[in-house]
Parts: structure tokens; sequence; C-alpha cells
């Protein structure tokens, strides 16, 4: 393997791993992992972890820890829930959409993609992305092949990973540094790649622990370093040699890199922990000092009389404290007068501060009385529709690429469905979320639908042929685009067709049984005269 193309990739991860861009958010990540996610407080430094280690030892509060879960639950209820369809496929032209048969092979796409989601892992993995997200601002979540069920993903700390933007603002350069044994590399990679003369010394112990870098890049990024013609390649580096272990590539990015908020000129995000920080470290202060005060109350220091020389005064809860006999002659508590109830108040104007930067005010509704189910569902969409707005990057960071790639893996594997339509021949497939903050942010449309619907029937009363302006095959249309109405509930176009020729039969039975009715009556009432006529001229 040539070295100068492996120290050539070193140096863009150096690069990658720029100190000034880096260092403060990972003073920050550190803050967060302490006090947010501390089971994951030493992620960053792989060599002094311990399995099993105790968390929380230095933590007096776990508020913010909670807020963060309720946070990440709400994410997944709201925007990926695994008991419901959240996506659904379309061209995002409507001429072609509006195609039942195109329909109908959307529909059975995204039902199919559900359930190999629904049999993998990406719920668990995705778990611990939103904790990530909240905590950190940053997440990253790697999605690779699964000969059983298709995809397989996992939740990687963003302290392992370094990444660079392309013009548009997308990760689409992400770089890795792992470590591992010489052992574990020669089982991972084969033998062969370390018997070069670079890496001859490193054999000699296979104990011994070897940095490896894995980059993975656009193609043209790569600038004829590969002969591989995927569009991302992969590589993984022998950082002290600058030996290529392995080069392969990717038909579409593996490490979907998404972030919360992002400030223009950076490249990593900013969590709602982040915002709360001074809150939650104060809360820590705070609920210490509360829990102090609390204490002298419950078992407060004794005052007891004594000879000698009176000394410091021991504040500690249960602490002893003497003073020169003849002025007391009892033993009594030594009254502070601390007031642990501020402190609790004070606790629940931070607790209240923490949830609003974690948005939990607008994900849990306030309780109120006698509330029908109608105004239920009203501040659960309007709290849905506040919330919308912070999950645009989401979708566009996270959920469509993990789609645009899964479709690809289901492809490869022979998951798709058999009956093509033509009509989407050279037609990439466009991702349409339905999740129940999508629903919410459209509610506004159907509402005005509906407006509209109930605003005509008094025109059309008084003239009915104003009815005529509505088109209600497109008018019922475009209820199931804003309510996510599946396609199986319409006919096909055999059905409707079938449908129609029985209509039009029964049309011209009942056209003809009037007919013939009609010329019946008029039969009858000339029926007598012709009679009348005919007597006459048979008397005369």
């Amino acid at each position: 393997m040539s070295n100068n193309r492996g120290n050539k990739l070193l140096k863009i991860h150096e690069r990658m791993k720029d100190v000034r861009r880096r260092g403060n958010f990972e003073d920050q990540w550190i803050d967060a992992t302490t006090y947010v996610l501390p089971r994951k407080d030493d992620i960053h430094d792989w060599n002094v972890r311990v399995e099993g280690e105790k968390k929380n030892l230095r933590l007096y509060d776990s508020t913010a820890q909670h807020i963060n879960e309720l946070f990440a639950a709400a994410l997944m209820t709201f925007m990926t829930n695994p008991a419901t369809q959240w996506f659904e496929l379309a061209t995002g032209i409507p001429e072609i959409d509006r195609i039942p048969r195109v329909k109908r092979y959307f529909q059975e796409v995204t039902k199919r993609f559900h359930k190999l989601l629904s049999a993998s892992n990406f719920y668990t993995e995705l778990a611990e992305c939103n904790l990530d997200l909240g905590a950190l601002g940053t997440d990253v979540l790697y999605q690779d092949d699964d000969p059983d069920f298709v995809f397989r993903f996992m939740s990687l700390p963003i302290f392992q990973f370094f990444i660079k933007e392309n013009w548009k603002g997308e990760v689409d350069t992400v770089s890795r540094e792992m470590k591992m044994s010489v052992r574990q590399g020669i089982q991972q990679y084969g033998e062969k790649v370390f018997h070069t003369p670079e890496m001859k010394t490193i054999l000699e112990d296979k104990s011994k622990d070897i940095e490896v870098v894995n980059i993975v890049m656009p193609r043209l990024d790569a600038d004829g370093m590969s002969p591989k013609s995927f569009p991302f390649a992969s590589f993984h580096i022998e950082k002290s040699t600058g030996t290529i272990l392995k080069e392969s590539g990717f038909r579409e990015m593996p490490y979907i890199v998404s972030r919360w908020t992002k400030t223009s000129g950076e490249v990593h995000g900013r969590g709602p922990a982040m915002k709360a920080m001074p809150d939650i470290k104060m809360m820590q202060s705070m609920m210490k000092t509360t829990l102090r005060g609390a204490q002298k109350i419950v078992d407060p220091p004794l005052l007891i009389p004594d000879d000698g020389v009176i000394g410091r005064v021991n504040t500690t809860p249960g602490g002893l404290n003497s003073f020169r006999s003849g002025t007391k002659d009892r033993i009594e508590p030594l009254q502070t007068g601390g007031n642990p109830g501020i402190g609790v108040d004070l606790l629940k104007v931070f607790e209240e501060k923490i949830k609003k930067a974690f948005f939990a005010d607008q994900l849990q509704l306030r309780e109120a009385d006698r509330m029908t189910a109608t105004e239920v569902d009203q501040r659960t969409d309007e709290a849905l529709r506040l919330f919308g707005p912070n999950m645009v990057r989401q979708q566009t960071e996270k959920l469509q690429p993990m789609v645009s790639r899964g479709l690809g893996q289901m492809k490869r594997a022979g998951e798709m469905p058999e009956d093509f339509p033509p009509e989407l021949e050279g037609i990439s497939p466009k991702v349409f979320y339905v999740s129940q903050i999508a629903k919410a942010q459209r509610l506004g449309d159907l509402q005005s639908l509906n407006l509209f619907v109930t605003s005509i029937q008094a025109p059309i009363q008084l003239d009915p042929s104003t009815y005529d302006l509505i088109n209600s095959e497109r008018l019922v249309r475009e209820y199931q685009d804003l309510t996510g109405a599946p396609e199986s509930i319409f006919a096909t176009e055999e059905e409707l067709e079938e449908k129609r020729a029985l209509r039009r039969q029964k049309i011209q039975k009942q056209e003809q049984e009037q007919t013939e009715l009609l010329q019946a009556e008029v039969a009858q009432k000339a029926g007598p005269t012709v009679l009348d006529g005919l007597k006459q001229l048979e008397e005369g």
C-alpha cells in the first residue's frame, strides 16, 4: 500500500481535527455529559473507561437527565413513532402522484420499509441518538447493510468523529479515530497488509495497540486515489505509518450526522443542554445548599455547656458546640434561622427554565379541568406546530439521508415490489413526512379546506348549478393528501370503470323503463278514442 496516499488522507484528517474549531465544543460536550448524560461522561477518553462504573456520584440533582430523556422520548413519539408510518413517498410531480397505481406502489414500498425498520435495531439506536442530540447538539448514526434485516444501525459518540461540510452545508466527509490491538487489526483487515516494511515492527507485539483512522469522503475528493466507482470512498489508515489497511466505498453516505441547531460558520451543532447549562449548574449548586440547610433543621447542631474554651462554631448537621457553663444549663439545638423552603422555590424556578430550554413546556400539556377531547387535540396540535420548525433540520439531515440510503439497500436486497409503474422510470422518489408533528403542521390547510366546504353550502342551496364549479374527485384527493389516507381504500382504475359502467347501465335501464311507462300511459289515454271510432263505424 502506498504511504503517500495514506499520508495525504491523514493530512485531511488532521485538518478536520483543528482544535481552534473543535476544542471549545469538546469542553461543552464534557459539561453536557457530566450533568445531563453522565453514563457517557467518559466517552471522550476510552483509555479511562471502566465498564459498570458508578455514575452520578458527583451530582446532587437528576432533573436535567430526566428532562433530556423526556425530550428524546418526545422526538421518538412525535417524529418517528414505531407504531405508525411516519413518512410516505411521492415524486413531487402532481400529474404523476395522482395516478392511482403510482400511489399504490409508493404506499407498498413505504409499508415494507417500515416493517424492515421495526425488525431492525433502528428505533433502539435512534433513541440513543436523540439523547446525544439533546445533550451534545450533534449525533452520529451509522447505517450498515445486514444480510438478515437489510439495515443495521449504530449510534456513535461525536467525540470519536471529525466532520466536514460541503458547499451546501451538508456533512459529506467523516473521519473517525479507533484504537485496537494488532491482533484485532489482523482479524479485521487480514494479515497481508501488515507484512509491509513499514508495518514489520508492529507485528512483533500483537497485543500492542494501534491507532486506525477511517475516513469516508465523496469520490471526487479522493482525487483519483481509489479505483472504486462508488460515490463515497472509504479508507482505513494505520496512523503511525500511513499504511492503507482497507479501501472500499459506499453507494450512499453511511454516516448520518445531524445537528439540533447550528450557528453560521460552525460545523458542529448546539443542543438544548448547552442553552440550559447555566441553569443546570446553578440547580446543582442550589440543590447542594438546600440539602445542607434541610439537614441542619432535621438534625441541627447542638449547644452543650462546658467549662472549656469556646472553639469554632460547628454548623454541620448533628455538630456539637461548647459554651461556657453558667450562661445556660441545658443542651439545646443551634437555631440558624435557615429556611429551606426558599431553596425549594428557587429550584422550581430553575427546573421550569430547563424544561423550556428542552421544549418540555410545549410537549407536555398543562392540565385543565373539564377539557373536551376536541380541546385536548387542539392544544396538542398547537404545541406540535410550535415545536415543528425545530424538526426541519432533523428531517433534512437525519431522516431524509436514512430513508434514501434505506431505499437503495432495499433495492439491492430484492425487497422492492415487482409492479414498478412505468411513469416512475428515471424519477427519484421524495420523502414526505406524515408524523404527528407533520400532520399538526398541515392541520391549518385541512381546517381551511373544511371551512371552504362548509361555506359553499349556502350558495349551492340557492343555486345548485354552482356545484358545477367543484371537481369532486380532486376535492376527495385533496382530503386524502392532507389526512394521509391510504390509497388502498380507493377503487382501482378497473374497479372504477366497472362501477361507472354499472351506473351507466342502471341509468339507461331507468330511462328505458320511464320511456316504456310513458308510452303505455299515452296508449292508455289514446286507446278509448280509437275504440269509439271503430264502434261507430260498425254501427253505421
